[in-house]
């Protein structure tokens, strides 16, 4: 469409969409920020906690997770800039998984060159993408698009 520019595509989405926007920028290089909200965590911490609707076979392409965890498939977005927004207060992921998450998505990005665009953020929120978060999500759209 030449309406687009192909050079300033990003995505966002909250929960779901966070999730959606996850799997876009790994699989997808015409994506060039992503910004997952309220859905990013280590599937080894999430799984034991058996929260309903955050794991299962309409989240997971069968086996990945025999090869990869989320924070692994992440890593394919490099170099891309990458900000993850988390509420602390979110019941749906527990906070070893996101601790760990960021964790290896941060080791990611830096020993490739890039650790200046990856972007972690946590606010004292519980599941929700209020207007500190997207203030601080558009200064990021701005900074890298």
């Amino acid at each position: 469409r030449p309406e687009v520019d192909p050079d300033r595509i990003a995505c966002m989405g909250l929960s779901v969409g966070g999730f959606r926007s996850d799997y876009l920028v790994a699989l997808d290089p015409r994506i060039k920020v992503s910004i997952p909200v309220c859905w990013m965590t280590a599937y080894r911490d999430c799984i034991p906690q058996n929260v309903y609707n955050t794991v299962g076979w309409m989240k997971l392409i069968p086996g990945i997770h025999k090869l990869m965890d989320l924070p692994d498939m992440m890593a394919l977005a490099i170099p891309r800039p990458l900000m993850i927004i988390e509420g602390r207060q979110d019941g749906l992921f527990p906070r070893d998984g996101v601790k760990h998450a960021f964790e290896k998505i941060a080791k990611a990005y830096e020993k490739a060159g890039y650790g200046d665009r990856f972007s972690p953020r946590s606010y004292d929120t519980p599941h929700q993408f209020n207007l500190e978060m997207q203030a601080d999500a558009f200064d990021f759209l701005e900074k890298w698009l």
